[in-house]
């Protein structure tokens, strides 16, 4: 079983990823925010995150998991350079939503970890 640290962690992990969530919606929101939020995201997932993780047989699911997690992190940097380069408002839109779908499934991932350690 995952310790309450483990737990507490991932909690503030999926709280920050509920504020980037919220701010994303923001209009006045600059592609430069956003990507200082994401590296921030990305700093606490490697420093916090992945360090917390339990070894052993019963954390092969939440490694599992975690692996699904950096790989995601690491396509919202995509999708950053992708939204930078957008030029027609139709398109900052697109590139919004998927980023904001990208980071639901971050959000679904980390209550799969949470509801594994109950």
């Amino acid at each position: 079983m995952p310790s309450e640290s483990h737990h507490r962690i991932y909690q503030q992990f999926e709280q920050l990823l509920h504020q980037i969530q919220a701010t994303l919606a923001d209009q006045s929101l600059t592609v430069a925010d956003l990507k200082a939020a994401i590296t921030h995201l990305q700093q606490v997932f490697q420093t916090q995150v992945v360090t917390e993780t339990p070894m052993g047989d019963e954390a092969n699911p939440i490694q599992a998991i975690q692996t699904e997690m950096n790989k995601q992190l690491r396509l919202l940097d995509t999708d950053i350079l992708f939204l930078q380069a957008a030029r027609q408002p139709g398109t900052t839109h697109q590139r919004k939503q998927q980023i904001a779908d990208r980071l639901n499934l971050l959000l679904s991932y980390c209550a799969a970890v949470l509801n594994a350690d109950s």
